[in-house]
């Protein structure tokens, strides 16, 4: 099987990247895979596409609830375990945490802690806090452990960067506008973060 030397960044829809996408000028280091949201999407084309050809590292990036209080939209979460709601099973990533000053200026990031990936949307204050008290976790998505698995099973390492979109207090559909506007915002620190994960991994 052929080997490349670029970073696998995998996201589930294009407006979590799309700042960072327009960054990009043909850069040969990264390889891009939009995957469709959800785990079984996201473990199917990673899977996929890592049977043809092997790359260097899988990164998974994208929006997540914040499952305890104080994060804000825009925040980053860089997780120390990802933890996959329908199976229990838990996933480290290979590299530490990146250094300081890694976060956007005004913003916060959380290096370390759980992620939880869930196999359903979490959008309600109360349902996003009793899935982080039962994890334990920071934060949830719907793809990182998929992820983490198939790139596990492809025998290379991985890493997680996800920015908080909804926080705990917020109710995910409850202001189209706002939510709009978080996208907004939210993309635009992913994008900051990745730049300076790609630069430090690579």
């Amino acid at each position: 099987m052929a080997t490349s030397s670029k970073i696998l960044l995998v996201a589930a829809v294009r407006q979590e990247l799309a700042p960072f996408l327009a960054t990009l000028n043909g850069d040969g280091r990264v390889e891009v895979l939009l995957t469709g949201i959800g785990r079984r999407r996201a473990f199917e084309a990673v899977t996929r596409r890592l049977g043809k050809e092997r790359c260097a590292a899988v990164v998974s990036a994208g929006f997540a609830g914040g499952t305890r209080p104080g994060l804000r939209v825009g925040d980053l979460v860089v997780p120390e375990e990802v933890i996959d709601a329908s199976s229990g099973r838990r996933w480290k990533p290979a590299a530490g945490p990146p250094r300081d000053g890694f976060a956007p200026s005004g913003l916060a990031m959380t290096c370390g802690g759980f992620l939880v990936t869930a196999d359903r949307v979490f959008s309600t204050p109360r349902g996003k806090g009793e899935l982080g008290a039962r994890y334990g976790a920071v934060a949830v998505d719907m793809e990182t452990a998929a992820v983490a698995e198939a790139a596990t099973a492809a025998g290379l390492p991985w890493a997680s960067i996800r920015v908080i979109l909804d926080p705990l207090e917020v109710p995910l559909w409850g202001n189209l506008l706002g939510l709009m506007r978080g996208v907004r915002l939210a993309s635009r620190s992913l994008s900051d973060g990745l730049e300076k994960l790609i630069t430090e991994r690579c």
